[in-house]
């Protein structure tokens, strides 16, 4: 409160930072941050007060700025000329991808394990990234299909899909039914949609980015397996599980599926290469 009141003030006031209440203010910001030692809580109603209209950059994120009604005017200050000069593009952009993301859900048809084997039998992708990887890969493991670790990560794959589909939907600051936060959302830790209560959406984003750390951490445990087993296997669950989201690439969920198994595979590689050298 004290440091939004203090750059309150000095966008209305034609001193800036050297206003009087500017300077009372940075007195009593440091009796706050004293009080663990002293003892001595700062009293709120010793806080200067500031004009009924505020600048634009304080309004909320719903609010119509272009409205002349409003309680807020456009801030002179640089502050204020940062604020306007910044385009959030991505939120259309979030708002196209949640119409595509649901279309998908409504209309995916799950691929059965025989369909994603033959898928993988006959693809042969031709981008640079897929090939350096394959050569890596191939290095270690044999890079065909197997069934004995595709069934793990099918399955896996539709656990993560369901799971984080629930985390999307319930970290949604709409009450909306049909609104969910897209996967990219999801997966960065933020969340574009507008909110009036900034504590709101913080809180929000908190709670997304514990429950997202918990799936991919469950999901990776999954590709890693147990501490004893090879870790020639261990390459081979995550070299299928990159496979398989390359397949399944429409699919809810396996753009960042694809980027764990992407990431559980340099793992493993490295794992493997290290118990070489000892």
């Amino acid at each position: 409160m004290v440091a939004i009141t203090w750059l309150i003030i000095a966008d209305q006031s034609a001193k800036g930072i050297l206003d009087q209440k500017c300077l009372d203010l940075g007195q009593i910001h440091s009796d706050a941050v004293d009080y663990p030692k002293s003892g001595t809580p700062v009293n709120v109603n010793t806080v200067p007060k500031t004009d009924k209209r505020k600048p634009d950059w304080n309004a909320p994120e719903t609010v119509d700025l272009d409205d002349s009604e409003n309680s807020f005017y456009e801030s002179s200050r640089a502050i204020g000329k940062l604020f306007r000069a910044i385009n959030l593009p991505a939120l259309d952009t979030a708002k196209e991808e949640a119409q595509r993301q649901r279309r998908h859900l409504v209309e995916d048809e799950s691929s059965t394990l025989d369909d994603i084997f033959a898928e993988l039998c006959f693809q042969h992708p031709k981008d640079p990234i897929f090939i350096a990887v394959e050569g890596r890969v191939f290095g270690f493991i044999d890079t065909e299909p197997h069934s004995k670790f595709l069934r793990h990560v099918v399955d896996l794959l539709a656990q993560y899909a369901t799971e984080l589909q629930a985390i999307c939907a319930t970290n949604s600051l709409s009450h909306s039914r049909n609104v969910m936060l897209t996967e990219a959302e999801a997966v960065i830790g933020t969340i574009v949609a507008k909110c009036s209560q900034r504590q709101k959406r913080r809180e929000a984003m908190a709670q997304l980015r514990e429950q997202t750390a918990h799936l991919v951490k469950f999901v990776r445990s999954n590709i890693c397996g147990d501490d004893d087993s090879p870790r020639e296997d261990w390459l081979a669950r995550a070299w299928a599980a990159w496979r398989v989201s390359q397949v399944e690439s429409n699919t809810f969920g396996a753009s960042s599926f694809g980027w764990i198994a992407l990431g559980e595979i340099f793992d493993a590689i490295k794992s493997i290469e290290d118990e070489e050298k000892l």
